[in-house]
């Protein structure tokens, strides 16, 4: 049996995505272009790594 899901995807940019995390309690920990643990550059994917404040 196949089921079908609807996935809703939003790009965020860097100065959005911090204050989001922000206002919702959080701080960035570590910052990533992408899962091998690149160097932050822009229009890379982001990885951020956050705990709660």
């Amino acid at each position: 049996m196949v089921t079908k899901q609807q996935l809703s995807l939003t790009y965020f940019y860097e100065e959005q995505i911090r204050a989001l995390l922000n206002e919702c309690g959080f701080k960035i920990v570590e910052f990533f272009s992408g899962f091998h643990e690149e160097k932050p550059q822009v229009g890379n994917e982001m990885v951020l790594v956050c705990k709660k404040k």
